[in-house]
């Protein structure tokens, strides 16, 4: 039998936070978004901390984007596993828009510290990165279903790893029979090497029928500063990325920071240099 044990509220509630929209829990803490939370705006969005004192569910924290701004949604997708946790705001403008972003906090003796914000390498307005996200150990996917995919619109899906100098996107799913208006990447899991990434408005047994797409984990890690995507790198992949860092793209923010400077072409030779 289940039992009702607690209800929590934020200490600092109000109407109109949409405390509850999104939750997650991993061994004795627990997250709670509330996307339209006013703290650095209209609906900037924050995510509050609960953790288990003596058997009772206490706040511990509350955490919002450093620069975070209206209309961020900041906390609408969340995930945490262990000390880490993954917050997203897919209101965020840094790439256009409601292109979206994705915030990584660490948990550090008892303090949850903002350690990296990150982008899809080719984010782009209306994209609504991190609207959704998973996490399963050193692997995050994240859906942004306004971004291109198969069609224009149809949505992705990225899969973020962590390494040593942080995350960083190895790889974008897309449905290869998705169309504009599908929401692929608007809801998805992640677990042991496997996606499942939803697309509720597929056609394919009629209309807004829905469907989902299984992915599974095939030849190791992928190789990401293969720019060219040919399985090798080489110089070729070095004009690429100098091609999009001169024209300003979005990929070419190799260090995820909001920024194209010629910070970016040093960390990418090193990954470069560093291979696979």
């Amino acid at each position: 039998m289940w039992s009702l044990i607690d209800k929590l509220k934020a200490a600092d509630g109000a109407a109109q936070d949409l405390f509850g929209y999104n939750v997650a829990i991993d061994s004795g803490t627990i997250i709670v978004g509330a996307p339209w939370d006013n703290d650095n705006g209209a609906q900037s969005g924050s995510v509050y901390v609960f953790e288990q004192v003596e058997n009772v569910w206490v706040q511990t924290d509350k955490i919002t984007a450093d620069d975070g701004s209206g209309f961020d949604r900041f906390g609408r997708g969340l995930a945490i596993e262990q000390d880490t946790i993954i917050i997203g705001a897919w209101g965020d403008d840094d790439h256009g828009l409601d292109s979206g972003s994705a915030y990584i906090f660490e948990r550090f003796e008892s303090e949850w510290v903002h350690v990296q914000k990150i982008h899809a390498l080719d984010s782009v307005s209306g994209a609504r990165f991190g609207l959704n996200l998973t996490l399963d150990g050193d692997l995050a996917a994240i859906g942004a279903w306004g971004a291109d995919g198969g069609s224009a619109g149809s949505g992705t899906a990225y899969i973020f790893k962590r390494r040593v100098d942080g995350w960083k996107q190895v790889a974008k799913l897309i449905a290869s029979d998705g169309i504009a208006g599908d929401r692929f990447g608007r809801d998805l899991c992640i677990d042991s090497g496997n996606v499942i990434v939803g697309a509720r408005f597929n056609d394919d047994i009629g209309e807004d029928a829905g469907s989902a797409y299984v992915f599974e984990q095939v030849g190791g890690v992928v190789c990401w500063p293969d720019m060219n995507c040919d399985g090798e790198i080489d110089s070729r992949d070095i004009l690429v990325f100098i091609n999009a860092w001169a024209n300003g793209e979005p990929v070419a923010d190799w260090d995820n920071d909001g920024t194209i400077t010629v910070q970016d072409v040093i960390v990418y030779v090193k990954d470069w240099l560093d291979g696979c």
